[in-house]
């Protein structure tokens, strides 16, 4: 859990309101906003919003309940325990300025991959994150965001996609780049990909001024373990 999400989580949990309606929640169960709102004396659309915030977060969960002319979600806990693993040191300024090097580095080797990924296929940009769109059931801002790194990157610059990152933030971008790598695999075979993966990744510790072999990075690790080039030179 990363720093923004602590806030929002314990933001949340924090309001007075959200505690009283978890603990209506637990003595009725399954319920939808308009009974809880009745129990609460609390106007409908401020229970919304506040079962909303707790479903984001994981203490609820909803599914449809169906009546005679109308449907309505309803809401009950999800888990009966909330554990959060919080590594303190990341809380700090250089655990975020390390997470935003990681993802910078990440989306350096995702588009250095691409771009030799459309000169090897002979792909356009459009069809390669069409096909990721449709394989990996990318959402639409995911894509837009890796079209706009992979449209404006040019070796040794900087990315500086419009708008949020928060879609690839954390885990998400290694989730993403192993997924690509996957359905890539499949699809030149693991000779092929491979070589494409290393000299992207040895262009990309390049472009970071990475000292090294970059082996302290969340994306040599995922690399290693996927395709064992520990024991290979990265030739800068």
């Amino acid at each position: 859990m990363n720093k923004k999400e602590l806030q929002t989580s314990l933001s949340i949990l924090g309001r007075e309101r959200s505690l009283d309606i978890i603990s209506v929640v637990v003595d009725r169960g399954w319920s939808t906003a308009t009974e809880i709102s009745h129990g609460l004396d609390m106007h409908v659309a401020t229970a919304v919003k506040h079962l909303q915030d707790l479903e984001s977060i994981g203490v609820l969960e909803s599914r449809t309940r169906k009546g005679k002319t109308r449907s309505a979600l309803e809401y009950d806990i999800k888990n009966s325990r909330i554990f959060y693993d919080i590594d303190i040191r990341s809380l700090g300024s250089q655990g975020e300025m390390e997470k935003d090097n990681d993802l910078h580095l990440s989306m350096v080797f995702l588009c250095e991959f691409s771009q030799r990924l459309m000169r090897f296929t002979g792909n356009t940009m459009g069809s390669l994150l069409g096909s990721w769109k449709k394989d990996l059931e990318l959402e639409y801002d995911v894509m837009n965001y890796l079209e706009t790194c992979i449209d404006t990157y040019e070796p040794g610059g900087a990315i500086t996609p419009p708008g949020s990152s928060d879609k690839m933030d954390g885990l998400d971008h290694l989730q993403i780049i192993a997924r690509v790598l996957e359905l890539e695999e499949n699809a030149l075979g693991r000779s092929s990909l491979i070589s494409l993966v290393n000299i992207s990744l040895a262009r990309a510790f390049k472009d970071m001024k990475i000292d090294g072999d970059g082996s302290n990075s969340s994306l040599y690790k995922l690399i290693n373990e996927k395709y064992s080039i520990k024991d290979r030179e990265v030739e800068k």
